[in-house]
């Protein structure tokens, strides 16, 4: 019945989300572009999926802006992907993957332990 749908426990993300610091030793900082006002700037990777990043950045991105991110996560794995802005919370910004590069996708899906890494 209607009544037995537990909402709290529904889990709302395609992709499983992992917290930086809870897997690398060190800050995840990198360079980011915003392509749709030509700017340069700064960014520190929060937490990151396979769909996507929770990136900081004082650059004042608005939603839908598209970014170039990119930034080195661990010693090997270096990442240059575009990104579209999809919510905001102060200087927090959650954005997605514009047609990642299949790399990326399968060492961040490895990462987070996604099971299905393909698109």
């Amino acid at each position: 019945s209607i009544d037995d749908f537990d909402e709290v426990n529904l889990e709302k993300r395609n992709h499983k989300r992992l917290r930086s610091d809870s897997v690398l030793a060190d800050e995840v900082i990198g360079h980011c572009f915003n392509a749709t006002k030509s700017k340069n700037g700064s960014m520190v990777v929060m937490d990151f999926s396979s769909g996507g990043m929770r990136i900081m950045s004082d650059n004042g991105h608005d939603i839908d802006d598209l970014l170039i991110l990119s930034c080195n996560i661990g010693p090997k794995q270096k990442i240059k992907e575009k990104v579209r802005v999809k919510n905001i919370h102060n200087d927090m910004y959650g954005v997605e993957f514009v047609s990642p590069g299949v790399e990326t996708v399968a060492f961040l899906g490895a990462l987070c332990g996604d099971h299905d890494t393909e698109n």
